[in-house]
């Protein structure tokens, strides 16, 4: 009989541990994405502010009738704050792949994120109208749902950027993400039907593309006058 009551203790004791362990690794997951959500949170509203700055920077040059100086630097503003945004979209991404669900805190994030991608891309295309541009731009479609190629594509895109550095505008939508209804718009407009799909000036482009096919497309539209291009 001491050996039962004994052994009953020792299974009791073992239970305890084991919830205890358990909530504590419920509530440390609760306070990990509520930490993550912070994060993006903070600097989604930094890519508010640079967006309004360049905003105001393409307001300022359509004031002016000389706006050579002003276009390279709006144009030099326009790239680098890309670039950081490309960064707050790799930081939201994995966060929201290593949350516990895809809730709606992090989708209302995301929502604020592609309206800043679509923001940016609709300045740009504004700011090459009232500017000589020496850089092209490229929408890339996505999609993180049931879009094998859409990875490798990714990957291969991250290259190219790298090769052309600022001469090279990349606006990455993820073309399934349906609680933002504009990007559906603009999908629509270019017909996207397959993913990945690619916009490269008026040429639309869908399926999976090779470094190697997209450099002269690039190169023709930047019309061969960088490094890059004269090697290829």
């Amino acid at each position: 009989m001491v050996e039962r009551k004994i052994s009953v203790k020792r299974y009791f004791a073992a239970g305890m541990i084991t919830l205890l362990v358990f909530v504590a690794g419920l509530l440390l997951g609760v306070m990990l994405t509520n930490e993550r959500a912070n994060v993006v949170e903070t600097e989604t509203y930094q890519q508010k502010l640079d967006l309004d700055s360049v905003q105001l920077q393409y307001n300022y040059l359509q004031s002016f009738s000389n706006k050579e100086n002003g276009c390279a630097a709006a144009l030099k503003a326009l790239g680098i704050n890309l670039g950081s945004l490309e960064d707050t979209r790799k930081k939201l991404e994995g966060y929201i792949s290593q949350s516990l669900t895809d809730n709606e805190e992090f989708n209302t994030l995301k929502r604020e994120y592609m309206l800043s991608e679509l923001r940016y891309w609709l300045l740009y295309k504004e700011t090459e109208q009232l500017c000589e541009s020496e850089t092209v731009s490229l929408l890339y479609f996505y999609s993180n749902k049931g879009c094998s190629d859409c990875s490798s594509q990714g990957a291969i895109l991250t290259n190219i950027k790298e090769k052309f550095d600022k001469s090279l505008l990349i606006f990455s939508i993820d073309a399934d993400f349906e609680q933002e209804p504009l990007i559906g718009i603009v999908r629509e407009n270019y017909k996207i039907n397959e993913l990945p799909a690619i916009v490269l000036g008026d040429l639309r482009i869908e399926g999976l593309q090779t470094e190697e096919g997209l450099l002269p497309i690039i190169c023709e539209l930047l019309n061969g006058n960088i490094t890059v291009c004269q090697k290829t």
